[in-house]
């Protein structure tokens, strides 16, 4: 019985991130009408685990703080792109190989069905 207990205990306690929610980000291109999909989870990206974006990229390198998201995606050394993003403004700058190409204004996405 005190088997069985400490199983459950221990299952509950590691599968906390199972259930954990991802976020639906729409941010559209300033200068223009292009639209990309950003979906995240903070409390995985928290633990390091890759995250798909943009085009399917993953990005490897994920910062998360109390005001924006950083999402950077690296081959090697080589920094190939960043997405910044304010988490109270919405606004982003996204960037390819260290260079700013792209304003952006995000906000949270609703599922639909």
């Amino acid at each position: 019985m005190k088997k069985l207990l400490s199983i459950i205990v221990l299952g509950l306690l590691l599968g906390g991130n199972a259930y954990a929610k991802n976020t639906n980000l729409v941010c559209e291109e300033k200068n223009s009408k292009n639209t990309t999909h950003i979906i995240y989870n903070e409390k995985l990206a928290k633990g390091e685990l890759v995250l798909g974006l943009d085009l399917w990229t993953d990005y490897k390198s994920v910062e998360i703080t109390e005001n924006y998201l950083k999402f950077r995606n690296f081959e090697g050394d080589k920094l190939l792109g960043e997405w910044i993003i304010n988490r109270y403004t919405g606004e982003a700058n996204k960037s390819t190989s260290g260079f700013l190409t792209s304003y952006w204004n995000c906000k949270v996405s609703k599922k639909l069905f």
